[in-house]
């Protein structure tokens, strides 16, 4: 693993550590609708189509992990 791998392993779980379920899927909701809002607010250009495809191409892939 890279030294910045590691490194955001280590504070995304650390930031983690100690919370309950039903507070880290509060947080996910929120950073939902924050990331949806953003989304909606942007030109429907094909670069920020491709763009929105990569993220959520990533993000399937962690979860799959």
């Amino acid at each position: 693993m890279s030294v910045v791998g590691t490194i955001l392993r280590v504070v995304l779980e650390r930031s983690s550590r100690n919370m309950t379920y039903d507070s880290a899927i509060a947080q996910l909701q929120k950073g939902q609708a924050t990331v949806l809002a953003r989304m909606d607010g942007a030109a429907d250009t094909a670069e920020n189509r491709k763009l929105a495809r990569h993220i959520i191409g990533i993000e399937r892939w962690g979860q799959h992990r």
